[in-house]
């Protein structure tokens, strides 16, 4: 399958996991006030994930033969306003959570569906960072949380 389509797997899972964000599968260039609209949930907060795929590894499964293997890593990267009245740190945290469990879920080959059938073999999910980021046209301050999957999505010979 095609980068795209295991992105837009991802992205289907994080808005379904998190469906008061804005999804993107690639990391928006803005450039003025007038989009930050593109950043801002449907709860009114600054609330946005992107993923792209991070790296790539070519390994060698039978040397002699040319058989290699492919797997890409995929970052989801995740921004969330800092509100402490309203305990935003906790609020994310349990998002993330979900995030998380739907990626899970999905990438399993028995009761998930390896990602809709977009790759071979996926890892488990992991979370990779949470901290703290200066985000958007305005540097508002956001929880941030990187969340990491590795997975196969074809082999090569």
């Amino acid at each position: 399958m095609a980068i795209k389509d295991i992105k837009a797997r991802l992205q289907n899972r994080v808005q379904a996991a998190d469906p008061q964000a804005k999804v993107h599968t690639y990391m928006r260039n803005l450039t003025g006030e007038i989009d930050q609209n593109l950043l801002v949930g449907t709860d009114g907060k600054l609330h946005v994930w992107f993923i792209r795929r991070e790296s790539s590894i070519l390994a060698d499964l039978v040397i002699n033969e040319g058989f290699v293997e492919q797997k890409d890593t995929f970052l989801m990267e995740g921004f969330y306003a800092v509100n402490d009245a309203a305990d935003s740190e906790e609020a994310f945290e349990a998002l993330v959570d979900v995030v998380l469990q739907t990626v899970d879920a999905d990438r399993r080959a028995g009761a998930g569906t390896k990602l809709n059938g977009t790759v071979q073999t996926a890892g488990a999910p992991a979370l990779r960072k949470m901290d703290f980021a200066m985000f958007g046209q305005t540097q508002a301050l956001c929880h941030h949380a990187e969340i990491v999957i590795t997975v196969t999505p074809r082999y090569l010979q």
